[in-house]
């Protein structure tokens, strides 16, 4: 009998080990501030993570990210695709809540839906969500932090760490779709990145950053040749 027990103690230390990851170590949440603007409200208490995989949150996680993806190809229509990303927002909120979260893919799913969100504590959840992720060694997880960190310091107002996100222009239409005005929005990055904090995070060089901020600005002043262009800062 003692036998047996220290037999079936030993398979389920097991199977334990096998599907836990995620909370093996408690998450150390950050302080998300009040904000009245943010939908779903991230809470400060009662998050958490799972230690028990399941095939169906699984399996749930993977079309929540299929679909997340599947909404940012070809021609997107935002008036489509930003109810069905609140409601992703709410359901892994949800997850999140009730400790179904556990294996590293499920976490950068998770990081991703909240990348695209609408507010600074999106942005910092999923970033969280994707350094666990990183320590659990999943795939992608490193390029989504990076991601989701820029967002957010730009966000806070602060300049991007890895320069993830290119400069922006904003054309601005009369009712007939013709441009009358092209708004330019340069993003501030850090000054003291390296191309080994880059080269860590799966991002692109220094010079390749440059090349494509380049890229999009030679394009974008050949579709606004001959209206005026405003630059503005972002915050």
């Amino acid at each position: 009998m003692i036998l047996r027990s220290v037999k079936l103690f030993t398979l389920l230390a097991l199977l334990g080990a096998a599907n836990a990851g995620a909370s093996a170590t408690p998450v150390k949440w950050p302080n998300f501030p009040a904000d009245s603007t943010c939908t779903p409200a991230i809470p400060n208490n009662g998050l958490r993570l799972g230690t028990q995989a399941t095939p169906a949150v699984s399996a749930q996680m993977k079309a929540i990210f299929d679909a997340d993806q599947e909404d940012r190809q070809g021609n997107i229509d935002w008036a489509k695709v930003k109810p069905r990303d609140l409601a992703r927002e709410k359901i892994v909120l949800d997850l999140l809540k009730t400790g179904k979260l556990v294996t590293g893919k499920e976490l950068v799913g998770a990081a991703y839906v909240f990348q695209h969100g609408s507010c600074p504590n999106h942005f910092l959840l999923a970033n969280v969500l994707a350094e666990r992720a990183i320590k659990l060694g999943t795939q992608g997880a490193k390029w989504i932090y990076a991601a989701t960190l820029d967002r957010w310091l730009l966000n806070t107002r602060k300049p991007q760490k890895f320069g993830g996100e290119p400069p922006a222009f904003v054309q601005v239409r009369d009712k007939s779709g013709k441009i009358m005005q092209c708004i330019f929005i340069q993003l501030p990055m850090d000054s003291t990145t390296t191309d080994a904090d880059l080269k860590k995070y799966d991002q692109l060089s220094l010079s390749e950053i440059k090349k494509r901020n380049d890229g999009i600005i030679k394009e974008s002043k050949a579709i606004c040749k001959g209206v005026p262009i405003n630059p503005q800062k972002f915050y």
